[in-house]
């Protein structure tokens, strides 16, 4: 089983380091180093976004639903309350930015340009939040390979998307896949 694990875990890497090499080798043909820069901060800005729209709770959530595999009353009960906690706090994060967003984009990016990103961002903010809390909850299911394959597409589909807007609208257009 645990063999099991780390390989289904070890190609979900593999597949990760390649898509983030390919994405920063047309990050680097499509816009250059000041868009390597720009897109640094981004990440930087929605991994600390992502912490504390999560809590940083994943691994307790995992852990939980782990302890609790069995009691389905108690997991419903654990699926619900975190859901909406998370659900609400993304929601008004997601406002914030969108509100915001002008201030933002000029902080991070000196340029208010970029606010229409943000703006997007804010809007899918509460999805994202809401995709790390399904693959933690899947995670503390064991159920290891869904967990896979939804990362997997996940890193196609941001390789693709980034790839294609970044040809047709350079800098912009790698920020529209929101990829991390």
């Amino acid at each position: 089983m645990l063999f099991k694990i780390f390989s289904f875990n070890s190609l979900s890497l593999v597949l990760r380091v390649v898509t983030s090499f390919l994405t920063s080798k047309a990050i680097a043909m499509f816009i250059g180093a000041s868009g390597m820069a720009l897109v640094g901060n981004l990440r930087n800005f929605l991994s600390s976004l992502e912490a504390l729209g999560t809590l940083g709770i994943q691994n307790g959530i995992i852990k939980r639903v782990a302890e609790n595999y069995s009691d389905k009353k108690r997991l419903s009960h654990l699926f619900s309350i975190h859901f909406l906690g998370i659900l609400i706090l993304s929601v008004f994060l997601g406002i914030g930015i969108v509100v915001f967003s002008e201030f933002i984009a000029n902080k991070i990016f000196d340029h208010a340009d970029y606010s229409t990103v943000l703006k997007a961002i804010g809007i899918l903010f509460p999805f994202q939040v809401l995709n790390v809390y399904c693959i933690a909850f899947l995670n503390g299911l064991s159920r290891y390979k869904k967990v896979v394959w939804v990362n997997s597409v996940s890193y196609l589909s941001g390789l693709v998307l980034s790839v294609v807007l970044m040809y047709f609208f350079r800098t912009m257009g790698h920020y529209w896949p929101f990829q991390s």
